[in-house]
């Protein structure tokens, strides 16, 4: 009875019925738990073969012990049970008898999710606007005292990468603030100048939070600081203020792009409609053209037929004319 795994039988003389039967069984036995195989150390026994010596095995020797018999070296009942057993490992068991080192390691997370909090849409000027900070304003006019700075086409020049529309500086009583306002374009091209413009100066520390840190404690030196126009500009200096006001309105991203798609598909259908106009104008002016050419051939047709008719008559008077020439 402890003899190897493929002993006895020829496998093509097995009787298929009886080995059908025995591999329903067997396969029922399994699936409902009556036949148990599996031991307490997460090791494994055969059902089928109670007196074997070996009763401890691994979860490939199983297998491997189950294909053998399986082959029908031990008859129909054996093969049949142990082709069951096989299927049952192959399906059922080889997940959870994978070694602990090939399993994959499935951990939850254990720290505390943050509640979603919903923040307010940023509201930003539109068209796009941005703001240069810190412009060199520091040289003063022999004229009058006051403040000056470059200019605003200078500043356009040094501000090409961006594509700026426009440039404001701002002035007060004393000059030059040391401050221009940066128009872009009204598209979402002019969005991701804008945006540009913002992220260039993040990038190198110099952009709103960082002005904001620096010009209290007078620590902005001489370099540039700049940002997109957003409601925080509103309470900016009073001349900045009101001409952000007087040139932009102040809304979310959200509603700047409703605007725009309903901008664009107002001139798709102004378009549309133009289109529409011009292909019945030329229609009619195609009809026209066929009706005046009906004409011309009508009135050619009548002008032949006169002509033919003429020749005609006149043939018939000269014959006339003839008959009585001869007559005389």
């Amino acid at each position: 009875m402890g003899g190897s795994d493929s002993e006895g039988y020829d496998s093509e003389e097995l009787d298929f019925d009886e080995l059908t039967e025995a591999h329903g069984e067997a396969s029922a036995g399994l699936k409902d738990g009556t036949l148990k195989f599996a031991n307490v150390d997460g090791t494994f026994r055969c059902p089928y073969s109670p007196a074997r010596k070996k009763q401890d095995y691994k979860y490939r020797e199983i297998l491997q012990h189950a294909v053998g018999v399986g082959a029908g070296h031990r008859g129909p009942v054996a093969a049949g049970q142990h082709r069951a057993l096989r299927e049952y490992l192959e399906k059922d068991v080889a997940a959870r008898a994978q070694p602990q080192a090939e399993r994959p390691l499935h951990l939850q997370l254990q720290q505390n999710v943050p509640c979603r909090v919903d923040s307010e849409e940023k509201r930003m000027f539109y068209p796009w606007m941005g703001i240069l900070q810190n412009i060199d304003n520091r040289t003063i006019s022999p004229t009058d005292g006051s403040r000056i700075g470059p200019c605003a086409a200078d500043i356009k020049e040094k501000l090409k990468a961006f594509n700026p529309r426009s440039i404001k500086v701002m002035h007060d009583d004393g000059g030059h603030l040391g401050v221009v306002i940066i128009g872009f374009r009204s598209s979402m091209d002019g969005f991701k100048d804008a945006v540009e413009f913002e992220n260039s100066f993040n990038n190198v520390r110099q952009g709103r939070w960082d002005f904001e840190r620096d010009s209290p404690n007078g620590y902005t030196g001489t370099q540039l600081y700049g940002w997109m126009a957003t409601e925080k500009d509103v309470d900016s200096k009073e001349v900045l203020s009101e001409h952000l006001k007087l040139n932009g309105d102040l809304k979310t991203l959200p509603e700047i792009v409703w605007e725009l798609e309903h901008r664009t598909q107002q001139r798709t259908q102004i378009l549309k409609e133009a289109l529409t106009k011009k292909d019945d104008d030329l229609q009619v002016t195609h009809e026209e053209n066929w009706s005046l050419t009906n004409r011309v051939h009508n009135v050619t047709a009548l002008l032949e037929q006169a002509q033919l008719e003429n020749q005609k008559l006149l043939e018939g008077c000269t014959k006339v004319k003839m008959a009585v020439l001869c007559s005389d």
